[in-house]
């Protein structure tokens, strides 16, 4: 029974990719491509250095799919507050993963049958001031549980570089998607603040919109790479993750402090992050990516898929690709 369970996550695994593998520690940007060169790929002050400069200076924007906001919304100061509905600080009991490689089933939240104009599609504000963006996608109806999606920027970028048409399209016919912003533009140095931003978010989406709160993800490029996989080990609602150009370590978290969950991977100069998460999701072997610097794992926990573009840079297949990862679980 094991091994039949083994093989279904596997084949769920592996239903994006097909193409030709590349090695976990580095590789061309092949056929798949990247939108250019970005920053120095010096880890964050946090962690030291890997061949090149500490990060301390700003990040560099996606460059694909630059159709988005060119100003960033700045959030107020402030750190959030515990959410008013007495939901834990660590996030939903619904979220995680349990293996298996299957959807869940529907699991909605107290936001369904909430009519839409509760929650409204565009810029908010919570209580704080702290800001955020909703993207709801095609067709949605308040008696239907959707997965959420939340979208992080780089260090010293804004709320709008992901609100494009390239990430909209990504994710318009199946997620809301929730675009967010550091309380500093920099996700080294709010800690707290910024993780208890996203346990107010979480809370209030569910409360005012249908999602399914089994199914919640969080992807983001470098410092909201790096985010992104924090959340993964310190909060209890994602149900998978992506990370691009990020680095594991922030906020001082290690790998006793992560539980396994799905990850999409993609690199450039940086090391660590497809290490720490191969190693925690049972990975044993290779097999071909989707593009030839890809390689699907397969993992005996939860699945990796690991690409290296060989540059700091959002990639041209980031969008789709992070999107329909996700959507196996």
């Amino acid at each position: 029974m094991a091994g039949a369970a083994l093989r279904c996550a596997i084949a769920a695994a592996i239903a994006v990719a097909a193409g030709c593998s590349s090695s976990p520690q580095a590789g061309s940007a092949g056929s798949g491509g990247n939108s250019g060169n970005h920053g120095t790929g010096g880890q964050s002050p946090e962690t030291g250095s890997t061949g090149g400069a500490n990060q301390t200076a700003p990040d560099a924007a996606p460059a694909s799919d630059a159709t988005g906001p060119s100003t960033a919304d700045a959030p107020s100061a402030g750190a959030e507050v515990a959410p008013s509905d007495g939901s834990p600080a660590t996030g939903d009991a619904g979220g995680g993963y349990s293996g298996g490689g299957a959807k869940p089933p529907p699991m909605p939240s107290a936001g369904c049958g909430v009519a839409a104009g509760q929650l409204p599609e565009g810029a908010g504000t919570l209580p704080s001031g702290r800001r955020y963006i909703i993207r709801l996608p095609a067709g949605y109806q308040p008696g239907k549980p959707f997965p959420l999606t939340f979208a992080l920027h780089y260090n010293d970028g804004g709320i709008g570089e992901f609100d494009n048409a390239g990430t909209r399209a990504a994710f318009n016919d199946w997620a809301i998607l929730v675009l967010t912003q550091s309380q500093t533009s920099d996700w080294r140095q709010a800690f707290p603040a910024d993780l208890a931003y996203f346990d107010a978010l979480v809370a209030l989406v569910k409360d005012k919109l249908c999602v399914d709160t089994g199914r919640i993800f969080a992807f983001g490029f470098s410092g909201g790479a790096s985010f992104s996989s924090l959340l993964a080990c310190k909060r209890d609602f994602l149900r998978a993750f992506g990370a691009c150009g990020g680095i594991p370590g922030y906020d001082g978290y290690t790998a006793a402090d992560c539980k396994p969950l799905p990850a999409w991977i993609d690199q450039g100069a940086r090391t660590g992050m497809v290490e720490l998460w191969t190693a925690k999701d049972g990975c044993m072997q290779q097999m071909p990516g989707a593009h030839p610097n890809c390689t699907q794992y397969v993992c005996g926990i939860a699945p990796v898929i690991y690409c290296t573009n060989g540059a700091h840079a959002w990639p041209s297949y980031g969008n789709a690709d992070v999107a329909a990862f996700f959507k196996q679980f």
